[in-house]
């Protein structure tokens, strides 16, 4: 049994249909796993199954990122991927002994894009196709088990970090919800967030991080509960904008002073990792004309716009009979003629709305046009 117990990293090439699997993410089990794989799909040959979880990414760990994370980083590499996963028994067995899960541990199923073996010497005698390329699993697990007896379960190499606290420290809960993709999934709007929150008793309740690796500031953690959670403040999110003013070239004592200069209130522009990605790629920078809300409110004034165009045209139909029948019963026209001046107000009037309403139809286009709707 013991043999069996180890993880799997699978090679998956995109077919004309996709991978051929579903990821699902759940709150209650945290974590990312595969819910089904279709009969004969590249993921069924690669040795994917489901109820497995992924590990890592095209050597990327992501067992604490959140499900909308993993797609991406599935989705960032085309035609391909490569898929650390570890079956439920084998998570266990690995828990249970402190052990973290590893492609060094791992079973090759399939040879897409081998990785190079560390176990395997220059001299070493050639492996058959489709052998597995490293040693065996007890041989592994052994040698492992010598050395976390006392050590934890992984190791972090994160450089030193600048943080301030703003609000109580508290456990972070579980990003992800109950979600599940489909390879190939549906388009994903990637938007930034505008944050509006109103200090309480304990503060904000979010820890600002600067990591002095990468540029930026960075929402570490926030507390359950807090005003940054109502917000829809999220862990890993980095902050663009204070109150409408960028912020992306100053320094963490700087952002610090900006968001405690605004009193007891602050407005917040963020961007998750996927959509920081996507604008960098894009080369936007992120606005808060870019929030899901600009667009909605744009979307209201063109209907109110259209809306406002079509109660004129009726007011002045009904203004032009009005003033039709006044003139004809004032002046004792004929009926023709009558209809004949009703006809030529109603049309210069109509004139007139058309140019107004292609005026506000232009209006409200240009400025939608700065709220971009990005999709991957």
């Amino acid at each position: 049994m013991e043999c069996e117990l180890r993880p799997r990293l699978c090679f998956l090439t995109k077919g004309p249909r996709g991978y051929g699997f579903h990821l699902h993410g759940e709150r209650n089990k945290g974590g990312q796993f595969i819910r089904k794989v279709e009969p004969g799909s590249s993921a069924e040959l690669s040795g994917l199954r489901a109820g497995d979880r992924v590990v890592e990414v095209n050597g990327e760990n992501v067992e604490d990122e959140t499900h909308y994370q993993v797609v991406y980083r599935i989705r960032a590499v085309e035609h391909r991927t490569r898929l650390l996963v570890i079956d439920k028994e084998t998570d266990d067995y690995l828990r249970s002994h402190g052990l973290a899960c590893t492609e060094d541990l791992a079973v090759e199923m399939g040879n897409l894009s081998p990785r190079p073996s560390h176990f395997t010497s220059p001299s070493a005698s050639p492996v058959a196709q489709g052998e597995v390329l490293s040693p065996s699993p007890i041989h592994i697990l052994t040698k492992a088990l010598k050395h976390t007896s006392a050590s934890p379960r992984r190791t972090d190499t994160r450089s030193p970090t600048s943080s301030l606290m703003i609000g109580t420290k508290k456990r972070l809960p579980s990003e992800t919800a109950s979600l599940d993709t489909e390879f190939p999934m549906a388009t994903v709007e990637l938007l930034p967030r505008l944050c509006h929150m109103v200090k309480g008793e304990l503060g904000y309740g979010f820890n600002l991080h600067s990591d002095r690796t990468r540029r930026g500031q960075f929402i570490r953690s926030v507390d359950p509960g807090s005003p940054a959670q109502h917000a829809d403040l999220r862990a890993r999110d980095r902050l663009v904008e204070v109150n409408g003013v960028n912020i992306e070239a100053l320094r963490h004592s700087e952002v610090v002073a900006f968001i405690r200069g605004g009193g007891d209130e602050t407005r917040l522009l963020v961007v998750d990792a996927e959509t920081d990605e996507l604008f960098k790629r894009l080369g936007v920078t992120p606005t808060s004309t870019h929030v899901r809300g600009q667009r909605i409110s744009l979307s209201l004034s063109l209907s109110l716009s259209l809306s406002l165009s079509l109660l004129s045209l009726s007011l002045s139909l009904s203004l032009s009979l009005s003033l039709s029948l006044s003139l004809s019963l004032s002046l004792s026209l004929s009926l023709s003629l009558s209809l004949s001046l009703c006809l030529c107000l109603c049309l210069c009037l109509s004139l007139s709305l058309s140019v107004s309403l292609s005026l506000s139809l232009s209006l409200s286009l240009s400025l939608s046009q700065k709220s971009t709707h990005i999709c991957i």
